[in-house]
């Protein structure tokens, strides 16, 4: 059961720092552009 927990903190982060990632790049990539 902690175990479980444990996956969907990962999942949950993993999530995060993906999103976190293409919106910081798309950011760089429309800055790029003015």
């Amino acid at each position: 059961m902690v175990i479980r927990v444990m996956v969907l903190m990962v999942l949950l982060f993993v999530n995060n720092a993906n999103a976190f990632f293409w919106g910081s790049k798309k950011l760089l990539f429309l800055s790029h552009f003015q």
